[in-house]
């Protein structure tokens, strides 16, 4: 029995590598093919095309995007910096040879002159009498000459005595014209044309030597103004401005052979005024006589020199000059010696200062992180900035980068 299922087992194992040979044969025949074909090459479709260029396109426009924000993300301040004036006082001796370090070099000068004007008064008066005046003409039908002294007398014919101003001689059987004024002052003395007799003479010669006036005698009242004491101010003021500039003309003219001359100074002195009527009192005209004294001090160049070692001590560190009067500096005499040929002249120096841009509140590191109303609250308080503009980018950030070279300020000069 034993020996049985061993044969069969035998015999069914050979059967079986006889059919596995078998089946092994029959696909590798059916493996090979009866004629041999090459592959086709793979050809893309127009859409697989476009799908492509898609996508290199937002891959581009993605890259160039993340480039540009971190390139130019940040933040712009622009500052309106805060002026702050500046200025000092500054005291010099000036001469001609200085020798201290308080002096500089100048010319001096110092002119005096005297003049008197009259002036018409223009104020409101009132009508008052005055002599009355005209011309006549003595006639003389005597044989001879006749003298009449000064104050002759000459009657009208309506009773009104005028006298002869001045003495004078009338030719036999001629005439001479004259002038009389009234006797007494009024505009009764406003009298028409007529014949006048000389009551001085006798009755005979009043017949041979008369008067006739051609023309009506006028003056017997006028009016005076009454001086205002802005009419005597006024004119004091215009003769002290033609002194003025008569003087410094003068001063100007000894000056100018130099070529080292910058600017000159003048101060002026008054030496004496007069006014020959007060305000208030009644007159057609009026006075005025001034003395003067103009003294002249020039300047070169070590004076903008000294003023700028002064103006530079002015400001600290961290603010920078943007403006000053060092080319228009005016010195005012206060002080004038020429005895000793001296002056001593005050000298205005002045600037305007701002924070400049290595300041270090302006260091890219304090705004860091702030907003925009942090930004301009900071630039105020430290008094930086009169106004600042804050600008981010891209526009959505809220908050200036903590990345330094993201910071950028600018300041408007």
């Amino acid at each position: 029995m034993r020996y049985g299922r061993l044969w069969y087992n035998n015999n069914m194992a050979k059967k079986g590598r006889r059919t596995s040979k078998k089946v092994k044969a029959e696909r590798d025949e059916s493996a090979i093919p009866s004629e041999i074909v090459a592959p086709r090459p793979y050809e893309p479709s127009s859409r697989s095309y476009f799908r492509i260029a898609v996508a290199f396109i937002l891959a581009t426009v993605i890259l160039v995007s993340s480039a540009a924000y971190f390139v130019f993300y940040g933040v712009q301040i622009s500052v309106k910096p805060e002026r702050m004036p500046v200025s000092a006082e500054a005291i010099y001796e000036v001469k001609e040879n200085p020798l201290s370090v308080n002096s500089i070099r100048g010319k001096l000068a110092a002119l005096e002159e005297e003049k008197s004007v009259v002036f018409s008064a223009r104020g409101g008066g009132k009508a008052i009498p005055d002599y009355a005046h005209g011309q006549v003409t003595v006639y003389n039908k005597s044989g001879r000459v006749q003298k009449l002294v000064a104050k002759t007398r000459f009657l009208s014919e309506g009773g009104i005595l005028f006298r002869l101003r001045e003495a004078v001689f009338v030719p036999a059987g001629g005439q001479k014209e004259m002038e009389v004024f009234a006797d007494e002052p009024g505009v009764a003395g406003n009298i028409l044309a007529g014949k006048f007799i000389l009551p001085g003479l006798s009755a005979a010669l009043q017949a041979k030597i008369y008067a006739q006036s051609d023309s009506p005698m006028t003056g017997g009242e006028k009016t005076a103004s009454i001086i205002q004491e802005s009419e005597i101010k006024e004119a004091r003021e215009t003769i002290i401005a033609e002194l003025d500039s008569a003087l410094r003309k003068k001063i100007l003219e000894s000056f100018a052979a130099g070529n080292d001359v910058l600017g000159i100074a003048f101060s002026r002195e008054i030496l004496n005024q007069e006014s020959s009527h007060a305000a208030g009192e009644e007159a057609n005209e009026f006075t005025i006589k001034i003395r003067m004294r103009v003294a002249g001090v020039s300047w070169g160049a070590d004076l903008g020199e000294r003023a700028a070692e002064i103006l530079a001590g002015l400001y600290p560190s961290g603010k920078e000059l943007v403006s000053d009067n060092l080319k228009n500096l005016e010195p005012q005499i206060i002080k004038y010696n020429e005895t000793e040929s001296l002056a001593t002249v005050r000298v205005n120096i002045s600037g305007m200062v701002i924070p400049s841009a290595d300041n270090p509140l302006f260091k890219p590191d304090n705004f860091a992180g702030l907003s925009k109303d942090e930004i301009v609250k900071y630039l105020t308080d430290k008094k930086l900035a009169e106004s600042a503009g804050v600008r981010f980018f891209p526009f959505w950030l809220k908050r200036a980068p903590y990345s330094p070279s993201h910071i950028k300020i600018i300041i408007e000069k």
